[in-house]
């Protein structure tokens, strides 16, 4: 875990991932979801949408929702070697509320172990 004070980690992170949209493999995910002149396809709904309506998400979360926040090296390798799947709006939602059901699930085992 970091000893950073958990303002500076929110800027940190927040830089780090405005820097990951450049990042070849986003790129590489997002290029394939395009399937004609303003329209693009959800990988998981096949639903044909917008550009802005779709999201570059992580397969595997770039915070493991089971272990949280390790380590930088852990967070900086997931979040710019991970795969990128691209999902609409509403399938991104729903991945993302599973893995933060998962958080808290497993958050407040460590709170009751403590």
């Amino acid at each position: 875990m970091s000893n950073l004070p958990k303002a500076l980690m929110a800027i940190i992170i927040a830089h780090l991932r405005r820097i990951g949209y450049r990042n070849t493999t986003y790129k590489a995910a997002m290029s394939s979801a395009h399937r004609g002149y303003g329209q693009w396809q959800c990988c998981q709904c096949k639903k044909i949408t917008d550009r802005k309506d779709l999201h570059g998400d992580h397969i595997q979360p770039v915070v493991d929702p089971a272990l949280g926040f390790t380590n930088w090296d852990s967070y900086i390798e997931r979040l710019f070697m991970g795969q990128i799947q691209p999902l609409c709006k509403v399938c991104h939602k729903a991945k993302t509320k599973e893995e933060n059901i998962l958080r808290k699930e497993v958050k407040s085992k460590w709170e009751i172990v403590e």
